[in-house]
């Protein structure tokens, strides 16, 4: 037996005696066993975006900054006064503790997102923690680099941290298809998707993943099985020099709250993303691009179903119907027509 089967094996056994048996994770609702209600450990501002046990996404397309993004998130939990871009991580006593899964980035560059992740919280080597008022990072955060291991090695690890760190309330997955061979197989998905309920039902899940090449699905049968799964999914997106996060398109989800958006832009004098108050300008070009079409796919008509509206944008811009609802949701909704009746839109204006 080689070494590598005999070390899964042990791994395995270990598991089964520090994770919650089957039994237990088996959940019978009566009157006299309410759970606790729900905490929220993830808000942007005061609104909710994450439970305990539950799962939240955040997508985009290449080159937006989806690592940093979620290195700016976890900064508050190491310092609530560092600028996490609106959002504000909140674990208990029991589970204080973040693991941050890299699996895409070189050594350099985890080591690099290490130290900004350092700067957004303020904490600054050799000048003891305690004194500064903030919390020790090596007992707030594991960050790391498991680009160097493969799939089944990938989960090895996961799941003997987990052993050796029972104060775990949060894993962040920042590359979540290099856990599956084959993000387009479904039953490897759906293992995936297995392997992570296993975990305590306490421990919160955040996942990066890429978009489809033509709309903003996440992409692949793991992607699609992550969306289902999840509490609320991010879009993040880029025009010109802002940058949007957002759970308002087509594939975007707030479960247990409305949906929101907010902007941030990069600063190069910090060399990094900070908060801002700014908000994209639609170019005149593209209000007279929307608003002609407006006016053809209306045609006079006083109100337009929703659906009606979505495949006519469709048909004119040749997108699929997801693309063309993101079209709809940012170029049309509130802005060139607004609601009626339960699914009746009417034109207010063009340019």
């Amino acid at each position: 037996m080689s070494n590598k089967v005999k070390q899964i094996q042990q791994t395995i056994f270990d598991i089964k005696d520090s994770f919650i048996p089957n039994d237990k994770r088996v959940y019978y609702p009566s009157w006299d066993n309410a759970p606790p209600h729900q905490i929220s450990v993830v808000k942007w501002n005061e609104t909710h975006l994450l439970s305990k046990g539950g799962i939240l996404c955040l997508c985009a397309k290449s080159g937006v900054g989806k690592s940093s993004l979620m290195e700016a998130f976890v900064s508050s939990h190491l310092n609530d006064n560092a600028d996490s871009l609106g959002i504000k991580i909140d674990l208990s006593a029991e589970r204080n503790k973040i693991l941050i899964c890299d699996t895409e980035r070189s050594q350099w560059e985890s080591h690099k997102a290490w130290l900004k992740l350092m700067k957004r919280a303020n904490i600054v080597q050799g000048e003891g923690l305690q004194n500064q008022g903030l919390n020790q990072p090596e007992n707030k955060v594991i960050f790391a680099n498991l680009k160097a291991l493969g799939v089944l090695e990938k989960k090895d690890f996961v799941n003997k941290i987990l052993v050796e760190n029972t104060d775990i309330g949060m894993i962040v997955f920042d590359g979540s298809s290099d856990f599956v061979i084959n993000t387009n197989d479904n039953v490897e998905s759906s293992r995936f998707i297995d392997w992570i309920n296993t975990f305590n039902p306490n421990i919160a899940l955040m996942f990066t993943i890429h978009t489809n090449p033509n709309d903003d699905k996440p992409r692949g049968h793991l992607g699609g099985e992550l969306w289902r799964k999840s509490e609320s999914v991010l879009l993040a997106t880029r025009q010109d020099q802002l940058f949007t996060l957002t759970t308002d398109f087509s594939s975007g989800k707030n479960r247990h709250a409305e949906h929101i958006t907010w902007n941030y832009r990069y600063c190069d004098d910090e060399d990094m993303f900070v908060s801002t108050d700014e908000s994209p300008k639609s170019t005149k070009k593209s209000e007279e691009k929307y608003g002609q079409m407006a006016l053809d796919i209306w045609d006079n008509k006083p109100t337009m179903y929703f659906t009606d509206i979505v495949e006519a944008i469709a048909k004119k811009t040749k997108k699929s119907y997801g693309a063309s609802k993101q079209i709809f949701n940012r170029n049309f909704k509130n802005i060139l027509c607004e609601q009626v009746g339960k699914d009746g839109w009417k034109i207010i204006g063009t340019n």
